[in-house]
């Protein structure tokens, strides 16, 4: 903005387009105030990548820019913005759903949290609510394979113990030991499958939410693009398969 305006001053020789001194004080104070803002929502936002786990730290990182920041001209407009933050955002940084998304992410785990072990019973609790089956499972009636005869040649190798499937508690404090990685969230998820596997389904789960509605509302746009008058005879299935593609052309070609 700052560069534009001063552009135009060099550009038009126009008084009234010339900026005072105090204005562009104020201008570059706008600027820094906002500038995270303009960050924050491009990573919320975002459709090439985990969005939902983002959320949470970035209302963290926002209130602490606002306490932060010092400025001589816009603070009513600080006050103002941590006021609503708080009012519309604040509800997040509670919530189970934003909770364990941000602790499934491998660049946070819990290092945000002023209260890790409320937080870690709120994850515990969302994990077990999406790895709960429902109900006891049937014995399964196929008949188990027989033992594999040992061989008396290798007798004087110690036979490798069973391994026991760990249990939510386990996982997550063995994941939680782990240090933070800059790893994409998925691919982690992906490779970490078979060391944790109650925790990569739970976030296999979560992450599929996005943080926005910025994405869903594209597709309608593309939608009333793509169904125009003059394509009206457009099948709904060819119209569905279309629309489809335009949303996921980067996951299909890439």
């Amino acid at each position: 903005m700052l560069e534009s305006a001063e552009f135009l001053e060099d550009v038009v020789d126009r008084h009234d387009l010339t900026l005072s001194s105090f204005e562009k004080a104020v201008l570059r104070e706008l600027v820094e105030v906002l500038e995270p803002f303009e960050e924050a929502t491009d990573l919320v936002q975002g459709d090439k990548h985990v969005s939902i786990s983002l959320a949470l730290p970035c209302v963290l990182g926002l209130r602490k820019h606002l306490s932060e920041t010092a400025t001589r001209q816009c603070t009513g407009i600080l006050v103002g913005l941590a006021q609503s933050l708080d009012r519309r955002l604040a509800g997040i940084l509670e919530d189970p759903l934003y909770v364990t998304a941000t602790a499934l992410d491998p660049q946070f785990k819990l290092t945000w949290s002023n209260d890790t072990e409320r937080h870690k019973q709120i994850l515990l609790k969302e994990v077990a609510k999406h790895t709960h089956t429902g109900g006891p499972q049937e014995p399964s009636q196929e008949p188990k394979p027989p033992p594999s005869k040992r061989s008396k040649l290798f007798s004087f190798i110690k036979q490798r113990p069973a391994s026991q499937a760990k249990s939510i508690e386990q996982e997550l404090a063995t994941y939680l030991l782990e240090e933070p990685t800059e790893e994409d969230s998925l691919h982690y998820w992906k490779r970490k499958a078979t060391d944790f596997p109650q925790l990569s389904q739970v976030a296999k789960k979560v992450f599929t939410v996005p943080a926005t509605s910025t994405s869903v509302e594209s597709i309608f746009k593309t939608l009333g693009k793509t169904l125009r008058p003059e394509r009206c005879r457009l099948l709904p299935k060819n119209l569905e398969t279309l629309i489809y593609l335009k949303a996921n052309y980067r996951l299909l070609w890439t």
